[in-house]
Parts: structure tokens; sequence; C-alpha cells
């Protein structure tokens, strides 16, 4: 069985009498995943994953995801049925998700994340995994590909969950998001330590590291990375999983702590005589080992004298909006930081608030008149009056328009523009009936708002022999960070 085929021949065949196989996602020659609808009035999108059935295995397979099903967690992939069934005369297991809007591979395949998108990226998976973890699991996955966008939300799959503690099954394919030990012994939950490394460093670069595995020294780590995620990747990136650092010193590198950042660094850095697992905020060794490097590597890492960063989680979108995320993804949301100025003179901003509420006040009534003429039909005179009554012929007219309702910290993740297409059916009453994608763009995430926001659109009917008939229009969409432009076009009558 290949991809292609059940990409190809498999779409609206029915899983186990419930889940009809929908648009199709992605697979491997033993799987296949599509989109399917869950069960009900809803029709509430999900996905579901087949894979082939090979006997104990099967039966592993299934008691993974069930067990997954009992764990619950905001960061997260709900897993929501799991069984067997029998398509196109093999059998299989399956299991049923939640749906992702975004996958953030997908945003890296178009642009690197920034700083800011990492860290909004990384805070709630290294939630999940501190969870995990201590539920006595490992994820055992981490990667672009298994970091998605649910509703607004960053999320893990959690479709492929292991005990920790539990013997390997096989040998693995080799690559760079396992740990070295990956290959022999239990699992432990050091592993998605090093999957984290990678990731970093995948997100800010577009790549992962580069690493000869026969190697005892790490992967290479950009000196380019910004600070606290160089520290971070080094730190997580030990060939030795009893020197990789804990998942809690990530999560306080990423909280801001300013020796943290030189705890971590100092311990990247200073080899294997400096345990990355002792790591802790304000730990004085560390902090005496780290100064000179510290002093030395200034200009990488932000000064002393930084800001103090926001300890605000931000629901993150990995929308491919080059996420969006998250994208997003649209990618993460773009937290900004507040840098303290000086107050300005009170004399001073009596004239500089006149000044600028003029100025507003000229540009909103500007904006205003421009805005009513676009939605204002022209009234007919004179020949073309006439001409237009003798047919009986008069084209539509937009009567109202509705602007998707994205969210800000989704916007802020746009670089450039996302352009897409809509294409809606209107009636003889000016009412829209349908709604497609004509173009849908990069990101599956603006484009659902896009089309939420089409199907609410009013237009003024178009008119022939005297009667209003039905339409077609075009709806191109143009989303920046800076707002959302539509330009409408009636393509028929």
């Amino acid at each position: 069985m290949s991809s292609e085929v059940v990409g190809n021949d498999w779409a609206g065949r029915v899983v186990d009498e419930t889940f009809v196989l929908r648009e199709w996602l992605g697979g491997t020659e033993r799987s296949g995943v599509f989109a399917t609808e869950l069960p009900g009035g809803a029709a509430e999108k999900a996905t579901i994953k087949l894979i082939v059935a090979d006997g104990a295995e099967a039966e592993e397979r299934i008691a993974g995801w069930q067990g997954a099903a009992r764990v619950a967690h905001p960061h997260l992939v709900r897993v929501l049925g799991t069984g067997r069934c029998e398509v196109g005369g093999t059998s299989f297991v399956y299991v049923v998700t939640e749906y992702a809007d975004e996958v953030l591979a997908n945003v890296l395949r178009e642009r690197a994340l920034t700083a800011d998108e990492t860290r909004e990226m990384l805070e709630p998976a290294v939630d999940a995994l501190l969870f995990l973890h201590a539920k006595g699991f490992v994820h055992g996955h981490v990667k672009p590909s298994n970091l998605l966008a649910v509703n607004d939300q960053l999320k893990l799959s959690a479709d492929g969950l292991v005990a920790a503690g539990s013997m390997r099954k096989g040998v693995a394919a080799r690559e760079i998001y396992r740990a070295p030990e990956s290959g022999s012994g239990p699992i432990a939950p050091a592993e998605d330590v090093w999957s984290v490394g990678v990731t970093v460093v995948e997100a800010l670069t577009q790549r992962p590291p580069e690493w000869d595995g026969a190697s005892s020294a790490g992967p290479v780590v950009p000196d380019s990375m910004a600070q606290p995620f160089a520290a971070i990747a080094r730190a997580c990136l030990r060939v030795d999983a009893a020197e990789r650092c804990k998942l809690s010193v990530v999560k306080a590198l990423l909280a801001g702590g300013i020796e943290a950042e030189i705890n971590a660094e100092a311990s990247a850095k200073a080899g294997p005589d400096v345990v990355a697992q002792d790591l802790v905020v304000n730990e004085p060794v560390a902090q005496t080992a780290a100064r000179s490097i510290w002093d030395a590597d200034s200009a990488a890492i932000a000064g002393a004298n930084k800001p103090e960063r926001s300890s605000t989680i931000q629901q993150a979108v990995v929308a491919n909006a080059a996420l969006p995320s998250r994208g997003p993804i649209a990618a993460p949301a773009t937290l900004r930081r507040e840098v303290n100025a000086e107050p300005p003179r009170r004399l001073r901003v009596v004239p500089i608030v006149l000044a600028a509420s003029v100025v507003m006040a000229i540009i909103v009534a500007l904006v205003l008149h421009s805005y009513k003429s676009e939605l204002t039909v022209p009234e007919q005179g004179g020949a073309a009056a006439a001409g237009a009554s003798e047919s009986g012929r008069a084209n539509g007219a937009v009567l109202e328009r509705v602007l998707p309702a994205v969210p800000e910290k989704a916007s802020a993740t746009i670089r450039g523009a996302v352009l897409l297409t809509v294409r809606v059916k209107v009636n003889g009453a000016g009412e829209v009936t349908d709604a497609t994608l004509a173009s849908p763009g990069p990101s599956k995430y603006f484009a659902r708002f896009a089309l939420e926001a089409s199907r609410k659109w009013k237009f003024k009917p178009a008119r022939r022999g005297g009667q209003s008939v039905a339409s077609v229009w075009t709806l191109h969409y143009q989303f920046r960070a800076d707002g959302i432009k539509v330009t409408p076009e009636e393509e028929a009558p």
C-alpha cells in the first residue's frame, strides 16, 4: 500500500461505520492521516490516523492511545477515540484526535520563528512535557511536525506516548530528533529534553543542528542564535543524557531570570566538568564560573540592565502565515518587552495630544469618506441610466462587508502578507448561500477566518430584466500584521 493510493482512492470511505475519510493530510506506506468529522449534528472536524494492524503491536498501539485519552492537559492534543477497522481489504488500527489548524513544520518551510515566537512556542510545549513526565510518560516524538495549533492554542501531539522505563520495540529509524541513547536501553524523559534542543535550533534557523552521530561532541548550535535559546539548546543537546539540563531549568530560563541565563551559558560552554542538571537560578558556584563568560559574551546575551521579560504565556498559534504560526502555525504571538523611559514633561503633553487629536480627526474623516464611497452604489443618470433601464440589466454591489475577527496576537505573527481568495454565491435577496476557497493560500488558519467572515457579507443583488437574480462574487483577502484588506469582484451574472 502506498500513501498515494490511500490519498487518492480512500477519501469518502467510512471507517468503523462512523468516520468518513475527508481530506488526505499525509502518511507513510503503512499509515494514512485524514480529516474527518465527529458523529453528531455539529459536524466537528477531527483527524483520524490509520495504521496497518500487526498482531501484538496493534494491541499495544490501542492500549497506548487509550492511556493517552486519559491524560488531559491544555497543551496536549486530545485523543477522542480508537478502534479497529478494515479498509480496502487491509486491517487497521485507528486513532481519532483533535483537528489541527496548522503545524509548526509547515511554518518553518516558509520562514524561521522570531525569538519571541520561539519563546511562546516553547513555553506551552515545556509545560506539557513536564506534565507528562510527572505522570510517568515520555513523549518520544518532540519535533516541529508534532507541534500543532488547535483553535488558537499550541499543543503537542499525544497519540504516541510511551511509559517511562519501558523497553523499546524494535529499532527506530535514526534521526536528529532522537537522542543518542534512543537506540538502546529503557525509554527516559531525557530523550524529550534532547528533542527540545533540536526543535529550538530548527525553530530559529529553519533547519536542525548539524551533528556527526559518531562524534562525542554534541550538535553544533549556531553562535548567531539569540539568548536564552542558544544556552537552552546547548544544555539540552548533551550527548551524555546524565549531563543534559532538566526541563525545569528550561522553564526557568524562559521565565527570563538573568542569573539563570548566566548559569546555563556557563554549563553549555564549560564542558563536561559542569553538569547541566546542577543548574539552578542564583546557584553561587555556577555564577562564579560564568562571570567571565558572561562579560565576554555580553553582545550575544542581553546586558545586565536588560528590561524584565513579560511572564505572560499567551495562546500560541503555529499558523502558516508566511506557525502561525500558527505559520502560525499562524505562528505564536509576539511578546513585546516594555522599556522604562523618562516620562514626558507635563507641559509638553497638552500640545502633543491636541496636535495628535487634530491629525486623527482628519484621518478618520478621510477614511470614513473613502469607506462610504466604496460601499455606496453611484446613482446612474443621463445616457448611462437610460441604457441600464432599457436593457433591465444592473450589476450588484456590496452593502455590508464583514472583516475576519482574527486575534491580534495571530495577526502579529504575519511577515509580509497572507493572500487567499473566497468565492461566494449570492441569492436574489443579496444573501450569501455558499462560500468556498477559490485560492486557499498558505494558511488553513487564516482561510478559516476568511470563510466565516465571507458568509456574513450582504449584497445589493444584480438585476436582469427588472428582476433580482443570483450572482457570484470573488473576495480577494490580504492579511497583514497591520490589518486586513478585502477586494470584492463580481464574477457573474
